[in-house]
């Protein structure tokens, strides 16, 4: 009986341990904004590259891909757009409950005045 009791007791803790802030995406999804992501890094007029790239961005965060949203911020070559996107996918991350996430890419941002916004709003936000 003290056997049973540990070993659900062992299996209860190791089941509360496993909590993190991330989530991984589905790999479905994950695989088809990859490719998504791929296809808009291949692009060559830049205007048109930005754009799609952050279209991909933003949908990454709504499916919860951090690293593809990363990706894709960080091939935009026009930097208010990639403040601007980055500042949308925070806001997204951090409306998941993903407050790391949301940190994270809050950190790319380049307009200082734009990411002290973006960081101020992660920060103060009820939860």
């Amino acid at each position: 009986m003290k056997l049973l009791f540990l070993l659900i007791a062992s299996v209860s803790l190791l089941m509360v341990g496993c909590h993190t802030d991330t989530v991984a995406p589905t790999t479905a999804g994950s695989s088809e904004l990859n490719a998504r992501l791929d296809a808009a890094k291949a692009m060559t007029t830049n205007a048109d590259r930005d754009e799609t790239l952050s279209i991909v961005a933003r949908d990454a965060a709504k499916a919860g891909d951090v690293e593809v949203a990363k990706g894709a911020l960080g091939a935009i070559t026009f930097s208010g757009a990639k403040d601007e996107t980055a500042a949308d996918c925070a806001q997204q991350f951090a409306s998941a409950g993903r407050s790391a996430a949301a940190n994270e890419v809050a950190q790319m941002i380049t307009s200082t005045s734009v990411r002290d916004g973006t960081l101020k709003k992660l920060a103060t936000r009820a939860q």
